[in-house]
Formats: C-alpha cells, sequence, structure tokens
C-alpha cells in the first residue's frame, strides 16, 4: 500500500470512527433519556420484558431464535413502567394497562 492509499484509507477510517462515536453519543442520550421516563422499568432486562438468543442446532446453516422473559413479565409487572399485575398472566408481552408497553419495547441500545 502506497503512502497516498494508507493516508486515504486512514481518513475513511477516521470518518466511520466519527460516524460510529456520534451514533453512539446518540443512543446513549436516547437511553438516559428513557430512562428519566421509565425510572421503575426493570433493570434485569432494561425494559424489554426479556431476551433473545440463537440456538445453534445441528441441521443446516445459522440457527433458531429463542426467547426467554424476564422475571418481571412472567408475574405481570410491566418491564417499562414497574407496575404489577398489568400484563395478561397468559402472554406476558403486552399491551401493558397502563403505560402501552408491548413486547420488545425497551431502552434503547447501541
Amino acid at each position: 500500500m502506497s503512502e497516498k492509499e494508507y493516508d486515504a484509507w486512514l481518513a475513511d477510517e477516521e470518518k466511520w470512527q466519527a460516524a460510529e462515536r456520534e451514533i453512539y453519543e446518540r443512543v446513549s442520550k436516547e437511553a438516559a433519556n428513557w430512562k428519566a421516563q421509565w425510572p421503575n422499568h426493570c433493570v434485569d432486562c432494561e425494559g424489554w420484558g426479556g431476551a433473545h438468543s440463537i440456538v445453534k442446532v445441528d441441521f443446516g446453516p445459522g440457527g433458531l431464535e429463542e426467547y426467554e422473559p424476564c422475571h418481571c413479565t412472567e408475574d405481570g409487572t410491566c418491564p417499562r413502567c414497574g407496575e404489577p399485575g398489568v400484563l395478561d398472566p397468559d402472554s406476558a408481552e403486552g399491551p401493558c394497562k397502563r403505560c402501552g408497553w408491548n413486547h420488545d419495547d425497551g431502552c434503547p441500545r447501541y
């Protein structure tokens, strides 16, 4: 790689890093605003109601998506507003009868 090519590559890399910092700062600010708006959210799931993961299977490429609900939704508590008894105990996905939270309406994250 010539010095000119390296300088061009470095300039592009610096642009990408600046863009990533800008995105991170914006999302961090959105997350802080969200947490201030919902101070009683579940800190274990950050208001998402559970966690998604990919489970590797023995057949074929990729994997299967698995969802593990958080303890807050399993007992009917809204993961966003923290109000107990507002979620349907059969589905535990929402909508919340108090704030309108629905499955996967959690804190913004990078």
